[in-house]
């Protein structure tokens, strides 16, 4: 039990570094907080990671994510 209560906490939650997080935030019109919803989504700031990271432990959003980095990565491999 105490397993699934702590993969809960963790769902649909988006771990962002200072950088990424100011930048969804300015995006968004949110003024202050650390943590705003976009949809079913929580995003929430976390200092402790590289301000330009993103982190999940949602095994769905993992896949977003990733897919998302890929993109990235051929968008800038293009220029």
């Amino acid at each position: 039990m105490h397993k699934e209560s702590k993969h809960d906490i963790h769902k649909n939650k988006i771990y962002c570094g200072t950088v990424i997080f100011n930048a969804l935030k300015k995006e968004m019109g949110v003024l202050y907080g650390n943590e705003f919803r976009f949809k079913s989504v929580t995003i929430t700031h976390d200092g402790m990671l590289h301000p330009r990271q993103m982190l999940t432990l949602d095994k769905e959003l993992k896949k977003l994510l990733k897919e998302l980095e890929v993109k990235f990565q051929e968008s800038c491999n293009a220029l």
